[in-house]
């Protein structure tokens, strides 16, 4: 992940990390996509985020994510796709 000229603190994934983020969330997507907002819900979707994270994460030898920036990337994706 780079971070974004002018904008400290702004981090972009790369084409590569975006294409993996997005196969790996498709592992995940019936857990994140599940209807409900029970605490317990609400915890197995933070635990598949982190999941997530943590494939990325091994599988990309740069900075660490954090599994806040891989849910408001993925969110941003969807928004530009509608």
């Amino acid at each position: 992940m780079a971070q974004r000229e002018g904008k400290e603190g702004v981090e972009v994934f790369s084409s590569a990390e975006q294409t993996l983020l997005t196969e790996i969330y498709e592992d995940y997507h019936e857990i994140i996509t599940r209807k409900g907002s029970t605490a317990a819900i609400n915890k197995v979707r933070e635990v598949a985020w982190q999941n997530i994270t943590d494939r990325l994460n091994v599988e990309v030898t740069q900075d660490h994510s954090v599994f806040q920036h891989n849910i408001m990337f993925y969110k941003s994706c969807i928004k530009g796709t509608k």
